[in-house]
Protein backbone atom coordinates (compact mmCIF):
# COMPACT_ATOMS: atom_id res chain seq x y z
CA UNK A 1 0.00 0.00 0.00
CA UNK A 2 1.34 3.16 -1.12
CA UNK A 3 2.14 5.87 1.92
CA UNK A 4 -0.27 8.85 0.62
CA UNK A 5 0.40 10.99 3.86
CA UNK A 6 3.85 11.19 2.43
CA UNK A 7 2.71 12.46 -1.01
CA UNK A 8 -0.22 15.02 0.23
CA UNK A 9 2.95 16.28 2.77
CA UNK A 10 5.10 16.86 -0.39
CA UNK A 11 2.70 18.59 -2.48
CA UNK A 12 1.49 20.95 0.47
CA UNK A 13 5.15 21.61 1.11
CA UNK A 14 5.92 22.06 -2.93
CA UNK A 15 2.83 24.56 -3.03
CA UNK A 16 4.26 26.71 -0.28
CA UNK A 17 7.52 27.41 -1.88
CA UNK A 18 5.23 28.05 -4.98
CA UNK A 19 3.35 30.51 -3.58
CA UNK A 20 5.68 32.05 -1.28
CA UNK A 21 7.63 33.07 -3.81
CA UNK A 22 5.02 34.22 -6.15
CA UNK A 23 3.24 36.31 -3.35
CA UNK A 24 6.25 38.00 -1.64
CA UNK A 25 6.15 41.87 -2.20
CA UNK A 26 6.94 43.45 -5.17
CA UNK A 27 11.33 43.27 -4.95
CA UNK A 28 11.57 45.86 -8.03
CA UNK A 29 11.85 48.54 -5.89
CA UNK A 30 15.10 46.65 -4.32
CA UNK A 31 16.60 44.51 -5.94
CA UNK A 32 17.45 45.97 -9.68
CA UNK A 33 16.01 44.99 -11.93
CA UNK A 34 17.92 43.33 -15.72
CA UNK A 35 17.29 44.66 -19.18
CA UNK A 36 14.52 41.89 -19.59
CA UNK A 37 12.61 43.58 -16.38
CA UNK A 38 13.47 40.57 -14.62
CA UNK A 39 14.51 40.68 -11.12
CA UNK A 40 16.14 38.19 -8.54
CA UNK A 41 12.94 37.44 -7.11
CA UNK A 42 11.44 36.16 -10.87
CA UNK A 43 14.43 33.95 -11.13
CA UNK A 44 14.05 32.78 -7.92
CA UNK A 45 10.29 31.70 -9.08
CA UNK A 46 11.83 30.15 -12.17
CA UNK A 47 14.17 27.71 -10.68
CA UNK A 48 11.56 26.84 -8.21
CA UNK A 49 9.44 25.63 -10.95
CA UNK A 50 12.03 23.77 -12.76
CA UNK A 51 12.99 21.93 -9.48
CA UNK A 52 8.72 21.24 -8.59
CA UNK A 53 8.87 19.86 -12.32
CA UNK A 54 11.65 17.30 -11.56
CA UNK A 55 9.57 16.37 -8.35
CA UNK A 56 6.06 16.27 -9.94
CA UNK A 57 7.46 13.91 -12.63
CA UNK A 58 9.01 11.93 -9.71
CA UNK A 59 5.74 12.16 -7.71
CA UNK A 60 3.85 10.62 -10.63
CA UNK A 61 6.51 7.56 -11.25
CA UNK A 62 6.05 6.80 -8.01
CA UNK A 63 2.55 7.15 -7.20
CA UNK A 64 0.36 7.79 -10.46
CA UNK A 65 -1.05 10.50 -11.73
CA UNK A 66 -2.33 12.11 -8.09
CA UNK A 67 -6.46 11.78 -8.02
CA UNK A 68 -9.35 13.23 -5.03
CA UNK A 69 -9.73 9.85 -3.62
CA UNK A 70 -6.12 9.91 -2.89
CA UNK A 71 -4.93 12.92 -1.27
CA UNK A 72 -8.57 14.89 -1.25
CA UNK A 73 -9.96 17.78 -2.95
CA UNK A 74 -7.87 20.25 -0.95
CA UNK A 75 -3.94 18.57 -2.06
CA UNK A 76 -5.81 18.27 -5.68
CA UNK A 77 -6.20 21.80 -5.94
CA UNK A 78 -2.74 22.36 -4.68
CA UNK A 79 -1.25 19.92 -7.44
CA UNK A 80 -3.12 21.39 -9.77
CA UNK A 81 -1.93 25.19 -9.08
CA UNK A 82 1.34 23.25 -9.36
CA UNK A 83 1.17 22.25 -12.83
CA UNK A 84 -0.84 25.40 -13.82
CA UNK A 85 2.88 26.60 -13.14
CA UNK A 86 4.70 24.31 -15.41
CA UNK A 87 4.53 26.51 -18.35
CA UNK A 88 7.49 24.92 -20.32
CA UNK A 89 6.45 21.48 -20.26
CA UNK A 90 3.50 21.57 -21.91
CA UNK A 91 3.18 18.03 -22.21
CA UNK A 92 3.01 17.31 -18.31
CA UNK A 93 0.22 20.10 -18.06
CA UNK A 94 -1.71 18.16 -20.65
CA UNK A 95 -1.47 14.41 -19.39
CA UNK A 96 -2.15 16.00 -15.54
CA UNK A 97 -5.30 17.09 -17.56
CA UNK A 98 -6.54 13.48 -18.75
CA UNK A 99 -5.25 11.80 -15.77
CA UNK A 100 -6.08 13.85 -12.70
CA UNK A 101 -9.87 14.60 -11.78
CA UNK A 102 -9.21 18.32 -11.51
CA UNK A 103 -12.71 20.11 -10.56
CA UNK A 104 -14.33 21.25 -13.89
CA UNK A 105 -13.04 25.35 -12.98
CA UNK A 106 -9.07 23.88 -12.52
CA UNK A 107 -9.68 22.33 -15.95
CA UNK A 108 -10.24 24.89 -17.42
CA UNK A 109 -8.05 27.33 -16.46
CA UNK A 110 -5.37 24.15 -17.25
CA UNK A 111 -6.85 24.00 -20.82
CA UNK A 112 -6.56 27.95 -21.66
CA UNK A 113 -2.65 27.95 -20.20
CA UNK A 114 -1.83 25.52 -22.80
CA UNK A 115 -3.89 26.42 -25.25
CA UNK A 116 -2.08 29.62 -24.83
CA UNK A 117 1.07 27.82 -24.32
CA UNK A 118 0.47 26.36 -28.13
CA UNK A 119 -0.72 30.21 -28.93
CA UNK A 120 -4.52 28.89 -29.72
CA UNK A 121 -7.24 31.14 -28.12
CA UNK A 122 -8.28 30.08 -24.92
CA UNK A 123 -11.95 28.36 -24.84
CA UNK A 124 -12.72 29.94 -21.00
CA UNK A 125 -11.18 33.38 -20.75
CA UNK A 126 -9.08 32.92 -18.04
CA UNK A 127 -5.31 33.87 -18.68
CA UNK A 128 -4.15 37.68 -18.87
CA UNK A 129 -1.09 39.05 -20.81
CA UNK A 130 0.89 42.34 -20.02
CA UNK A 131 0.69 44.46 -23.10
CA UNK A 132 2.61 47.87 -22.72
CA UNK A 133 2.80 47.42 -18.61
CA UNK A 134 -1.61 46.55 -18.68
CA UNK A 135 -3.38 43.45 -17.85
CA UNK A 136 -5.03 42.63 -21.22
CA UNK A 137 -7.34 39.20 -21.70
CA UNK A 138 -5.47 37.05 -24.06
CA UNK A 139 -7.09 35.82 -27.28
CA UNK A 140 -10.62 33.99 -26.97
CA UNK A 141 -12.29 31.71 -28.64
CA UNK A 142 -16.11 32.67 -29.60
CA UNK A 143 -16.14 35.79 -27.32
CA UNK A 144 -19.94 35.95 -28.08
CA UNK A 145 -20.51 32.94 -25.36
CA UNK A 146 -17.86 33.11 -23.55
CA UNK A 147 -19.73 33.71 -20.61
CA UNK A 148 -21.92 30.60 -21.14
CA UNK A 149 -18.99 28.68 -20.92
CA UNK A 150 -17.20 29.92 -17.97
CA UNK A 151 -20.66 29.23 -15.68
CA UNK A 152 -20.59 25.61 -17.24
CA UNK A 153 -17.21 25.13 -15.68
CA UNK A 154 -17.99 27.53 -12.15
CA UNK A 155 -15.58 30.82 -13.34
CA UNK A 156 -18.03 33.82 -11.85
CA UNK A 157 -17.16 36.71 -13.70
Amino acid sequence: MQNFDFLKKLIKDMLKVDQGLRMYPNTNEILPVNEQGLTLSNYSIYLADACHNYRIHRLIEDFGYPKQETVGPEVMKDFWLLVQHQDYDLKLQQNCLENCDFEPSQKAYLIDRTRMQQGLPQIYGTQYIMINGERKLYKVEDPDNLAVRKKEVGIED
